[in-house]
């Protein structure tokens, strides 16, 4: 992967703009079995792609640390994403249902971060 200028499994934050790619086991969240995905590079036959920016952030919302709050704000603010669209796109797509309230319960948190937009 470094030929290609992307970083494996990166032991410190990336710089701003470098593509990582990092292999997550299921624990904390489960993505749903059809995740939407969003293109991330292209170069030949390899496409590497990343769930949606929405379904990202209601996957970091189940586990709300500070890390992913910030996240989560970032990615808002970056792609326009809206409470509601976090909520009806992502949280209410996690198929868990204890994960789907965790998740609702941290909107609140996100909320407050983002000054209640």
């Amino acid at each position: 992967m470094d030929d290609l200028g992307v970083l494996w499994n990166p032991m410190s934050p990336p710089r701003t703009g470098q593509l990582y790619m990092q292999v997550v086991q299921p624990g904390i969240v489960n993505f749903p079995y059809r995740l939407e995905t969003a293109p991330v590079f292209q170069r030949g036959l390899l496409t590497v792609v990343m769930p949606t920016p929405v379904l990202l952030s209601a996957a970091k919302l189940v586990r709300a640390s500070p890390k992913d709050i910030q996240d989560i704000c970032w990615w808002m603010q970056a792609r326009s994403i809206t409470l509601r669209q976090l909520e009806q796109n992502g949280v209410n797509r996690l198929e868990n249902a204890e994960q789907r309230e965790r998740a609702r319960r941290e909107l609140v948190t996100v909320r407050m971060h983002i000054g209640g937009a």
